[in-house]
């Protein structure tokens, strides 16, 4: 209430197009999330696996600095080269680690030469340390769908662990 005993009515937020559209609806996923740049052909996310990384994203940590990094890898919050040039035609949209002309959001995520071997080293960890199979697929890793273990430990272990990797990626 302000000084005249009336409402006071929020201000519109106003932001780009794409972050004001819901992500999920209804109990699935919002066309703005299932056709966005991460969409790529390498990788697509099968409907019924939406819920599973809501629920996995949501629960994966207290930490608000970590969900916040998980939510913002799905909503393709990150400028990478390819958005950049988008945005400003003189920049370049090669990736910034192999300068490759491809800087797409896969790409700097996942088939980028020095993230895929990145992302192999880790596999083999978790292999080899937790004695865990996970499918090697982007879905797996960025998105922390991991398989349901026995163990609620080696779960959380595994969770905060691909959180941790992930977050390290865009200083890599």
């Amino acid at each position: 209430m302000d000084d005249t005993g009336e409402r006071i009515k929020p201000l519109p937020v106003t932001t780009d197009k794409q972050t004001t559209m819901q992500t999920f609806q209804n109990g699935q996923p919002t066309h703005f999330i299932r056709t966005g740049p991460l969409a790529h052909k390498p990788f697509s996310i099968p409907p019924d696996t939406w819920r599973l990384i809501f629920k996995q994203i949501h629960g994966s940590s207290r930490n608000t600095t970590t969900q916040e990094g998980n939510y913002k890898r799905l909503t393709r919050w990150h400028y990478t080269p390819s958005k950049l040039k988008s945005l400003f035609p003189t920049t370049s949209s090669h990736c910034w680690r192999c300068h490759d002309p491809e800087g797409h959001t896969t790409h700097i995520w996942w088939t980028c030469p020095v993230i895929s071997n990145y992302w192999k080293r880790l596999h083999s960890l978790i292999q080899t340390t937790l004695y865990i199979y996970i499918p090697f697929t982007p879905i797996s890793f960025l998105f922390l769908t991991c398989p349901q273990t026995t163990n609620k430990l080696k779960a959380v272990l595994l969770t905060h662990l691909l959180s941790a990797a992930n977050q390290l990626i865009p200083t890599l």
